[in-house]
């Protein structure tokens, strides 16, 4: 088995539009989202983080560089607490934090691996937008529910669709954001020259659903 300390350097990144550090992967690489892509009037199918300065070659190296170093830890448990211990390391005293301002899981052992992160930073707020909602339910079939720190927002397959969370799932930490004409919390961020300014609303557990401007 290789050893941890033989992995890769994480590579995050840190959006105009954001507050915080955000850790990505490549969007060609989804795995629910390559298929929505070719689904006319689904939120990923004219998909941002595949123009744009998505398309530079600095961005697109240091994302595919993620994506291989995540994907070593798949079956490497020692990789794994490296990888954990790396983020929190760079997370440093930040008191937020989102995941995936591009990509998104490739399975539920992923998804272990960012509540681990975020049990062992309690100090700081953690906004997962998803859109492989069955990781999810299977994550809670085995943990039960997500850290407290820890907001996982399961996002719409569809344009102007609003989703329903049960409420053991809102309990649980589980919430939801859409795309285009729905009702909820409406992301503001372009009356900030596309900037979330002072707003957490993605990070709040008391904010149901966010919906966001097609962009």
């Amino acid at each position: 088995m290789t050893t941890a300390t033989a992995y890769p350097d994480i590579k995050l990144s840190k959006a105009s539009k954001m507050p915080c550090q955000s850790y990505s992967l490549p969007a060609q690489e989804c795995k629910t989202g390559s298929k929505l892509r070719k689904v006319e009037g689904s939120t990923c199918s004219k998909c941002y983080a595949l123009k744009g300065r998505y398309l530079f070659l600095n961005v697109k190296d240091a994302r595919y560089h993620n994506f291989a170093h995540i994907n070593m830890c798949e079956h490497d448990m020692e990789a794994r607490q490296d990888w954990i211990d790396q983020l929190v390391t760079a997370i440093s005293n930040d008191r937020f934090f989102r995941w995936f301002d591009s990509g998104d899981l490739q399975g539920v052992w992923m998804l272990e691996m960012l509540a681990g992160v975020a049990k062992a930073a309690p100090w700081c707020q953690f906004w997962l937008p998803t859109r492989e909602h069955a990781m999810v339910t299977d994550y809670l079939l085995e943990h039960g529910s997500f850290p407290i720190n820890m907001i996982v927002r399961l996002s719409a397959h569809m344009l102007d669709k609003p989703i329903t969370i049960n409420k053991a799932m809102q309990e649980a930490g589980v919430l939801s954001s859409t795309a285009g004409n729905v009702e909820g919390k409406q992301c503001d961020s372009r009356e900030r020259k596309g900037k979330c300014g002072p707003c957490r609303a993605c990070w709040n557990r008391d904010v149901a659903s966010v919906n966001y401007p097609l962009h």
